[in-house]
């Protein structure tokens, strides 16, 4: 142990330490010129589980974890600069005796301490800080997810109407990519004929008194779409803005507009057997009996009436099986709640629902799935409901086999991709592990036989063998290049360090091969990309950079890596002739399919289109951590 200044030595006293142990946080004195630990408090003592005699034995090395390189040097640099600059603050990584290692904050302040200067280390224990803050940011992925999992748009806009922020399902229902309105007015989306009416939505929204209301957007791509729109305000850094969420009720504005039809149809249906049917009951029964969906009157909570198709939906030998029973001993749990509030409402006000689909139980005890419609109609003077019903559990049954068999065959698609990928890496190993190191051996034999040759052969001779082994070598060193040159195309061991440095590495590769300029600007540090993930995108990479040298006839190609809010962007623009991807059906074209292909399984897209100045525009938008309901991509 370095030695301890005397003043220092005649300060500490048991007054002094009696000060320095009615301190509540951790205090070790520092010797200025030498930097050794001269002492510490109680609270320094407990926290590092070291006794006072034995804390005046360490040095800064003791009390550093081991992810902190040459700690005592570090150590020494920052009591400098508390000494000649002022009060150091600053994070390290402490450890006790038990070898616990754990976050800190620490405080460095110079003072005067018996005529001499010390520096006094303030120590704090940030560990449950560092906890909270984890949980604090795994709460907003959380949020974040839910947000995006959400299947209606969820938009937040300023004051002004300005987007600020949209979810995955409004940008990929509507088509519009997030950078061609994030900053723009939301009039952008509206169409022309509907100015007026939005604009005066968003006063009374402004006001407060803004109820939902639906609107007419269009697409990217031209296409009307109609909206049920709602608001909600609020307050985020003082500054006032408005959560909206969107509704597309396209397809439920078609379907209302068909049930209208239905109904307008079942009503004049209805009526005109009602005046007939004191004079043909038969008639009507006729036409119920002879329909091919199921066909059903609820009166007073009961089951007054079926025809055949309900029978067999509900498996029912006679009608004595259903007539009188309540309709609810016949709904699936979940579905009972609304199929009773939906029929108090027909009683209650009459009209009529659109189409909807329920799980229904047959007596048999097997579950059904049929979509119905409902309806009011008179039945003698009370009001009465008429429900019909279509078995759809086949389409059902048909649509969740399509589902298994194409995760099935996405499942399928990720495992050769993996497949593929190690045994690129094997054979790339065996290539350079293998062929390369007897590439290598033959080499220096030859170079042996070579020198073997001037001592052994006469002078003639000795130069045709020169001439021959010349030639030799010189094929051996292509072969050699070639070898490592194919091992690196296989699989490039520049991956091992990482998804930039292999860009990198790519793009000046690719620059030496083709005489194109290839820049690379990162702004990602510290990627948590697996490895599998890395390969995928620089795969992708792979197949840009190829398409630029056979299809673009460009000179300059300029690459941006950038990490924002847990998502990595690489964009690659050229300054080529452009790509036209309806007129493109050649094998660029497959290299593009499988490109996005790639960037949809890693839970991610891939935009391509032109360049703002000029060229192609190509852009990678990933997840840094796999998304739960993202299939991996191996």
């Amino acid at each position: 142990m370095e030695s301890v200044p005397e003043p220092v030595a005649a300060f500490l006293s048991d007054d002094a330490l009696r000060v320095l142990d009615a301190l509540c946080e951790p205090v070790l004195v520092h010797a200025s010129d030498t930097g050794a630990i001269v002492t510490a408090n109680s609270a320094a003592c407990d926290l590092f589980r070291y006794s006072r005699e034995e804390m005046a034995k360490l040095t800064p090395r003791d009390l550093t974890g081991n992810r902190i390189d040459n700690a005592q040097t570090k150590a020494r640099k920052l009591i400098r600069a508390a000494l000649e600059e002022g009060p150091q603050l600053f994070q390290w990584e402490s450890k006790t005796r038990t070898g616990r290692e754990f976050p800190t904050e620490i405080s460095l302040k110079r003072a005067v301490i018996g005529g001499m200067d010390c520096v006094l280390v303030l120590v704090r224990d940030v560990s449950e800080r560092e906890e909270r803050t984890s949980e604090i940011a795994d709460g907003r992925e959380y949020l974040e997810t839910l947000v995006n999992t959400s299947h209606d748009g969820i938009l937040v806009v300023d004051a002004d109407g300005r987007f600020e922020f949209g979810n995955n399902a409004f940008f990929n229902t509507f088509s519009w990519p997030p950078e061609d309105l994030i900053g723009h007015h939301f009039i952008k989306v509206v169409p022309t004929d509907q100015h007026a009416f939005i604009l005066e939505r968003w006063k009374e929204v402004q006001a407060g008194k803004g109820a939902p209301y639906e609107v007419d957007i269009v697409t990217k791509a031209g296409e009307r779409r109609s909206l049920m729109v709602s608001h909600k305000d609020m307050t985020i850094g003082g500054k006032r803005k408005y959560c909206v969420v969107v509704k597309d009720v396209t397809d439920r504005k078609k379907n209302e507009l068909a049930l209208a039809n239905y109904r307008d149809h079942l009503e004049e249906l209805v009526e005109a057997r009602t005046l007939e049917v004191r004079q043909s009951e038969e008639r009507y029964r006729k036409l119920v009996e002879l329909s091919p969906d199921a066909i059903g009157l609820i009166h007073k909570s009961q089951i007054q009436l079926v025809n055949a198709a309900a029978l067999e939906l509900f498996g029912a030998a006679s009608e004595e099986d259903l007539i009188g029973h309540s309709p609810w001993e016949f709904v699936s749990a979940e579905f009972k709640a609304e199929s009773q509030e939906r029929l108090r409402r027909l009683l209650a006000a009459g009209g009529s629902f659109p189409p909807r689909e329920v799980a229904l139980m047959r007596l048999d005890g097997q579950r059904v799935f049929a979509e119905y419609v409902s309806a009011f109609v008179p039945y003698g003077d009370d009001p009465a409901v008429l429900v019909i019903a279509r078995d759809v559990t086949g389409r059902k049954t048909m649509e969740d086999a399509l589902r298994d068999s194409h995760d099935r065959l996405r499942s399928l698609a990720d495992r050769l991709e993996t497949v593929r990928e190690e045994e690129r890496r094997r054979i790339a190993h065996q290539i350079h592990d293998d062929l390369g190191h007897e590439l290598t051996a033959l080499k220096l034999e030859l170079s042996a036989l070579a020198r073997s040759l001037k001592k052994h052969t006469r002078a003639r001779r000795r130069t045709e063998w020169d001439l021959a082994l010349t030639r030799m070598k010189s094929n051996t060193d292509l072969l050699i290049q070639s070898v490592r040159q194919l091992a690196s195309d296989l699989r490039p061991p520049v991956l091992d360090l990482g998804l930039q440095a292999a860009i990198e590495w790519q793009a000046e590769n690719f620059q030496e091969r083709s005489g194109i300029t290839c820049n690379v600007t990162a702004r990602a540090h510290d990627l948590a990309l697996d490895i599998r993930r890395s390969t995928a995108v620089f795969r992708v990479f792979q197949e840009v950079l190829t398409n630029v040298a056979r299809h673009a006839e460009a000179t300059r190609v300029d690459v941006s890596l950038q990490e924002t809010e847990g998502e990595l962007t690489v964009e690659i623009r050229d300054n080529g002739i452009g790509i036209d991807l309806d007129r493109d059906a050649s094998g660029s074209a497959m290299g593009i399919i499988g490109m996005e292909e790639k960037a949809h399984m890693l839970g991610g897209h891939l935009t391509i289109g032109p360049s703002p100045e000029k060229g192609t525009r190509i852009v990678l938008r990933i997840p840094i951590r796999i998304p739960q309901s993202a299939n991996a991509l191996v």
